[in-house]
């Protein structure tokens, strides 16, 4: 590097996980004598030079057949971009949202947890979703009713069908919740 000018430093890349700073660094280099064989120079008054790191945002959007959608917990886990775990058990609200604001980008699994909640439900698989810098990272679940049928049989003390009885079905409690 010649001595007597005027030089700047730059980020050209940043680190995984980081948002690039482009900022200029300006500093002098000038000739110290031939006793210093090193020049030790300090660019931006000294202070390390920041570094910001990339986050966004993940929403979770819950429907389900029956209209219930509140209550419903979600465990988020998965890794940023600069190699931190992440584990995070969340709710829905009224309206069936979760809004994840300043997670770290990276990927993340997300997955319904079982509860009194999701009885009655078919079990909706895990989705995985990569938060962006500035970005959100969306993921819709349904529930959706399990059904089932009932065949009635009448018969006699002998086993033999008796033909013509007449049943009706009755909710008696509902154990969804």
């Amino acid at each position: 590097l010649p001595c007597g000018y005027s030089w700047y430093i730059k980020e050209l890349q940043a680190g995984n996980g980081y948002v690039l700073n482009d900022l200029e660094y300006d500093f002098v280099f000038d000739y110290a004598g031939m006793e210093t064989p090193t020049v030790e120079i300090a660019v931006n008054d000294g202070a390390p030079i920041p570094n910001e790191l990339m986050h966004g945002s993940i929403k979770i959007t819950k429907t389900a057949e029956d209209g219930k959608v509140e209550g419903i917990p979600f465990k988020i886990t998965g890794v940023s971009l600069t190699g931190v775990p992440y584990e995070g058990i969340f709710e829905t609200d009224s309206k069936g949202g979760i809004q994840v604001p300043m997670i770290l980008a990276g990927r993340y699994k997300i997955t319904e947890v079982r509860n009194d909640r999701t009885v009655g439900y078919i079990e909706p698989g895990s989705q995985t979703v990569e938060v962006t810098h500035g970005g959100t990272a969306t993921a819709k679940f349904e529930n959706i009713l399990l059904h089932g049928s009932v065949k009635i049989v009448k018969t006699d003390e002998a086993g033999n069908r008796l033909n013509g009885a007449v049943f009706g079905l009755f909710k008696i409690k509902d154990i969804a919740g």
